[in-house]
């Protein structure tokens, strides 16, 4: 099995200069925890959700100053994007992407085209959950 068989085709994303408000709206539009970030179609980054919590203000601080909050959902997705990002060919072993997953304590990684470096798609480790249950379930 290869990654192209268990990532998620045609993922969402957004570009660097994105807001963080935006990328919230996209991760709870769609239900993920994971968003690739791309300048001019090419992958520069992953925003999470973990991303998310680490750069919100304390809570002392949004309470103090509600309108901190609104400066956080202002900060370009470039400032706290991961980066550089952990990437995988599409004809990549899925044995090989668990490993990576598992070596470098992430939730997924984005499947990009060796040549161009253009985003194919998303795995985390739901995908490889749902590949593992399906096989199983034979």
């Amino acid at each position: 099995m290869i990654a192209l068989d268990v990532m998620a085709e045609d993922p969402r994303w957004v570009e660097e200069n994105a807001t963080v408000g935006e990328a919230v709206r996209i991760l709870d539009d769609v239900a993920v925890r994971h968003l690739p970030v791309l300048r001019d179609g090419v992958v520069v980054g992953i925003v999470s959700d973990r991303d998310l919590r680490s750069a919100l203000p304390p809570v002392a601080t949004l309470e103090a100053d509600p309108v901190s909050l609104l400066s956080w959902l202002d900060t370009a997705v470039a400032e706290i994007m991961t980066q550089p990002v952990t990437t995988v060919e599409p004809d990549r072993d899925v044995l090989d992407v668990v490993d990576r997953l598992l070596e470098e304590h992430i939730g997924a990684v984005l499947v990009v085209d060796p040549d161009s470096n253009r985003l194919a798609g998303v795995i985390s480790y739901v995908d490889i959950l749902r590949a593992l249950r399906d096989r199983l379930d034979r």
